[in-house]
């Protein structure tokens, strides 16, 4: 039996989708079966019209000729890859952010958005027989916006089993940590909270927003960048760090809070579903705001 493994471009570099598919790999392995990693190809265009159009009306086209026992969509963004395919279809579907919150953005733009989206994932639920769910969160999401499809299976996401090296701790000399610039993650905001703190600090961002860091002027805080690194070299950082900010407004899963504490790094989290049914534990949660001053 052969399965595919269905993925983004892998210039998006969406590395925990990656990682997903590597641990889905091993697991089909395991069990005796043949295993393809399948990436979908857009062109990369600075024209935003080509780039959609590539997204959304070409990637189907692209699976006409796949054959698999079973299609195993791994990124459920790309769920419209499903349209032509005739076999038994798996899918994860890891998150419905772009449908739980409003990007900043123009009203058009958005409605758009979200539309073309919330198309996706209807594709996705109707062409799959098996739906593995990243969190009871994003399953009490697809209730309220698909009316609580079936063939749901509760499958927290891997990372939270992933072996981590035993690092030394004892040097933490970088005082706040930011991971990521995309919209939900909230850390245009976290980032410029941060330079308004008096006392001098060492601020490392990876994967940063730049133009948001290059305007920024004299500052007394350390600004350090870091983009695209190894799994190695983020378990590096988060053995010299004392605090990770994670003020999202949403989350998949929310597993960066499992690694850093891993490494004596404490997480700052902010008030949403994810965070609350992942880290139960915590004891403070902070209010997520919007990327402007209050």
């Amino acid at each position: 039996m052969k399965i595919l493994l269905i993925l983004g471009p892998l210039n998006e570099k969406r590395i925990s989708m990656t990682n997903y598919a590597n641990y889905c790999k091993n697991i089909y392995q395991s069990k005796g079966l043949e295993v393809e990693i399948f990436r979908l190809k857009i062109i990369n265009s600075k024209n935003s019209l080509i780039r959609a159009f590539s997204r959304y009306f070409l990637v189907p086209f692209q699976m006409i000729h796949k054959k698999a026992d079973i299609f195993h969509l791994i990124d459920h963004s790309y769920g419209h890859s499903l349209i032509f395919s005739k076999s038994t279809c798996f899918s994860t579907i890891h998150d419905l952010i772009p449908l739980e919150i409003k990007k900043e953005e123009s009203y058009v733009k958005s409605s758009i958005s979200k539309l073309f989206f919330y198309f996706i994932i209807s594709i996705t639920l109707k062409k799959s027989s098996k739906i593995f769910v990243a969190s009871m969160s994003t399953i009490n999401l697809l209730d309220k916006f698909f009316n609580k499809p079936r063939n749901l299976i509760l499958a927290y996401n891997p990372p939270i089993n992933k072996k981590l090296p035993n690092l030394d701790c004892s040097v933490k000399d970088i005082d706040i940590l930011l991971i990521g610039s995309n919209f939900y993650k909230n850390n245009n905001f976290a980032f410029n909270t941060c330079l308004k703190i008096k006392k001098k600090l060492s601020i490392t961002w990876i994967n940063p927003n730049m133009s948001l860091v290059r305007n920024i002027g004299k500052t007394k805080h350390e600004i350090n960048t870091l983009r695209n690194i190894s799994d190695h070299e983020l378990f590096k950082i988060y053995s010299r760090a004392k605090v990770i900010l994670n003020l999202s407004l949403s989350e998949g899963f929310g597993w960066t809070p499992f690694e850093a504490s891993f490494f004596d790094c404490c997480s700052l989290m902010s008030d949403i579903n994810i965070f609350r049914e992942i880290h139960p534990s915590s004891l403070v949660y902070l209010q997520p705001l919007k990327n402007v001053d209050r």
